[in-house]
């Protein structure tokens, strides 16, 4: 067993606590998408790495059993995660995240015949704010990390792509 830490975006770590954390820590395998997100980006410790204390985030790398080690990185040597490769992690959780959030909003928000004529176009925007406040709930998303409106202000402009 190994452990990393590190420090992403605040609202991340939530929306990662709320779909992968087992205990303290995050489980990242090789069946999860977390593990397959942090494979190619794991590298040996360089010898006089001292870890960061500035960290908001705990993944616990699970070990390999030799059969189904072909290919893997072994966590207890491979357990390092350098700047640029927290970046890269921290992108890919982030379209995990915008993905996971406009399928919500997707299936979530029923289309008011209505509003494409122009009448009761603030019933559909009602629904809007309930379906992000219980996306927010879903996911455990503290509004100090991330805000209603930015959430908000997201969907609208993928609904915006969406339609051209």
């Amino acid at each position: 067993m190994c452990i990393i830490e590190l420090r992403i975006k605040p609202y991340l770590v939530d929306f990662l606590k709320a779909m992968y954390k087992k205990d303290q820590e995050i489980i990242a395998s090789k069946n999860n998408y977390v593990g397959i997100v942090l494979e190619p980006i794991l590298q040996k410790s360089p010898r006089k790495f001292r870890p960061s204390k500035n960290t908001n985030l705990r993944i616990k790398l699970t070990q390999v059993d030799s059969k189904s080690m072909k290919g893997s990185k072994d966590p207890r040597i491979y357990n390092y995660i350098s700047d640029t490769g927290i970046k890269q992690f921290e992108r890919h959780i982030d379209k995990l995240f915008d993905q996971i959030f406009f399928e919500f909003m997707s299936n979530s928000v029923v289309p008011n015949p209505d509003a494409a004529n122009g009448y009761n176009k603030g019933k559909n925007i009602i629904q809007i704010k309930e379906c992000i406040q219980e996306f927010m709930n879903k996911y455990k998303l503290d509004p100090d990390h991330i805000t209603f409106d930015k959430l908000q202000k997201s969907y609208y402009r993928y609904k915006a792509l969406k339609k051209e």
